[in-house]
């Protein structure tokens, strides 16, 4: 297990880091090794809920794709939108929580059953104090994670039929696993629109 989790993290997680030489990448590994946990999941299972900041991790799902997702609105308007979807090998974090101690607003669901690899927020807090290259490895992908909600949210001013039919384009893995209901959080439709609009505009 712990030769497995040391390949998992050299393949898949140092090369969303950025370029690092060989002592890093030695350093990286054994420090992460530590505290790093190997894990599986079922399809459909949930990896996080809202909660405390403390109770957050950080994930790294090696071979399967998955998506976020928030409440909204009252008792009678309640629903859930959609706030990000997550590729394959993505590492998986939400930067109010890790970096300044916000409470978790989403849920985060695995879409694909396998393996997956995750640490609690404080201890990765922790390391990133420890590890310059880490803790600048995770600020850019904080702001690459603020560069796709903002995309996001230019693609919900869309027209209905063209916001589905952008977003089947530019989420083809995603749309090929998720279920209708699941792809019309993301586009902020109910699943009878979604399903309507991806036949084209109503005349």
């Amino acid at each position: 297990m712990d030769m497995e989790r040391k390949k998992l993290i050299h393949t898949h997680l140092l090369p969303l880091l950025g370029k690092i030489s060989v002592d890093q990448t030695e350093q990286i590994t054994y420090a992460l090794s530590r505290h790093i946990r190997l894990r599986h999941a079922v399809s459909g299972e949930y990896l996080e809920e809202p909660g405390h900041a403390y109770e957050g991790q950080c994930l790294l799902l090696t071979q399967s794709l998955a998506h976020s997702f928030q409440p909204v609105g009252g008792v009678e308007n309640y629903r859930m939108i959609g706030t990000m979807i997550w590729p394959r090998r993505s590492l998986i974090f939400h930067p109010d929580a890790l970096l300044d101690d916000h409470p978790i607003t989403e849920y985060t669901q695995i879409l694909e059953a396998g393996p997956y690899l995750s640490i609690h927020y404080p201890v990765l807090r922790q390391l990133l104090g420890e590890l310059s290259l880490l803790r600048h490895g995770i600020h850019v992908l904080s702001r690459h994670q603020a560069r796709q909600r903002m995309q996001h949210d230019q693609l919900l001013h869309l027209p209905p039929h063209l916001r589905v039919g952008h977003f089947e384009r530019q989420q083809s893995s995603f749309c090929k696993v998720a279920t209708i209901s699941q792809r019309a959080m993301h586009v902020s439709l109910s699943r009878q629109s979604y399903t309507r609009n991806r036949k084209g505009p109503t005349i």
